[in-house]
């Protein structure tokens, strides 16, 4: 760096090389989600907030894919600004696992470990008890039962 007036140029002055970066790095990978609320054709997934690089984080990416399959698909194009999120419109049957990365002032960093695989069905639950089972009949080497049938199947 050099000054100059009406007289002339003055002596350089020579400094250390500087390096322009912004102060602020990407976000650390979020843990991997935990996938719950389980159904055919839609889940929620839960994350923890990862270190965010010194800005806060400002946003989250979620992204899927079948089970078996090499590419990710995103599930959002906007910032997610909370850490759990409903995935709909998936297909029954399916196997999925899922993936979160965080964005801040820096950008976007870098995606975090797949969740377990989920299938997407509905949940089977056991049947609920039978209503009014009565015996009706007995003999010596048998018993007739009648009752009605459970408030809910199971599923």
């Amino acid at each position: 760096v050099m000054c100059e007036n009406q007289i002339g140029v003055g002596r350089p002055n020579d400094t250390m090389p500087i390096v322009a970066r912004w102060r602020y790095r990407v976000p650390d990978a979020p843990d991997a989600p935990v996938i719950t609320d389980i159904r055919r054709n839609a889940m929620t997934a839960t994350w923890r907030e990862p270190f965010n690089g010194g800005s806060k984080v400002t946003g989250y990416y979620l992204e899927k894919k079948e089970k078996d399959a090499s590419r990710w698909l995103p599930v959002n194009q906007e910032p997610i600004p909370t850490l759990t999120h409903r995935i709909t419109g998936l297909l029954e049957g399916m196997d999925y696992v899922f993936r979160v990365k965080a964005e801040n002032r820096a950008g976007v960093g870098p995606p975090g470990p797949p969740s377990r695989p989920q299938k997407a069905e509905d949940p089977i639950d056991p049947p609920g008890p039978v209503i009014d089972p009565e015996c009706y009949e007995v003999t010596r080497s048998s018993a007739s039962l009648r009752w009605k049938k459970p408030e809910t199947d199971g599923g």
